[in-house]
């Protein structure tokens, strides 16, 4: 089951934009402000249609043809910014849509949120709130995880522990695509990069391929030597 994109065009942001996403692989998405990064995730999601092109999953079936419930088995998508408005505890949260209680389990762990399970989301500090937002998308155990900017607001050992995780989740056959700002991380955990500017795609392939001090330097418009 592979996720494409052919021919996305949504104005004033995305400019025919086509992707195919490798499945069972770590996909990055990268580009400066205002390249189509989150407009581009949010079509892959199916959270957004494009005004031209097509989303397809799956024997070339249009995304926009499925129902939430079906797409949300197959899709978890983690927006950039997740507003909780009710007290929940952490680990209602998180349950709400696990696919069984060992997953559920498996996320708060990860994210080290056992200690915070029965902690009111109110209570939380932004970092902890972020925690929470990513381990309800862990829980849901879906083939296709979608995240955008999820190391927003995590400090360094928690940016590490989720990307080490979301590695080993493609290695189990998870296909993943993330939304970073962080080049160097993209180089060491991403098996595929999708490079946009100015709503288009400049460049995929490979880290090797794609970060380049050439792209670089042409999309973020500063000069760039190799990344070290």
């Amino acid at each position: 089951m592979e996720l494409r994109a052919e021919g996305l065009s949504l104005a004033p942001i995305l400019k025919q934009v086509s992707v195919a996403i490798p499945n069972g692989k770590l996909t990055g998405i990268i580009g400066p402000n205002g390249a189509g990064k989150t407009t581009l995730l949010r079509c892959l999601a199916g959270e957004l249609h494009p005004q031209q092109g097509t989303v397809t999953l799956g024997d070339n079936r249009d995304l926009s043809t499925w129902r939430a419930r079906e797409r949300a088995q197959r899709i978890a998508y983690l927006p950039q910014n997740t507003v909780f408005a009710f007290a929940f505890t952490t680990q209602e949260l998180v349950g709400l849509h696990a696919a069984s209680p060992s997953s559920l389990q498996e996320a708060l762990d990860t994210l080290e949120l056992t200690a915070l399970a029965t902690r009111s989301l109110l209570s939380l500090s932004g970092g902890e709130r972020q925690r929470v937002a990513i381990a309800r998308a862990l829980a849901q155990q879906t083939q296709f995880l979608l995240l955008d900017e999820p190391l927003t607001h995590l400090d360094l050992h928690y940016q590490n522990r989720l990307l080490a995780f979301l590695k080993q989740r493609t290695l189990n056959g998870a296909t993943i695509i993330v939304v970073l700002h962080d080049l160097r991380q993209a180089q060491h955990w991403c098996d595929h990069l999708i490079v946009l500017t100015e709503g288009q795609v400049h460049t995929q392939g490979t880290p090797e391929q794609t970060l380049t001090p050439e792209n670089l330097s042409t999309v973020f418009r500063i000069t760039f030597d190799a990344i070290r």
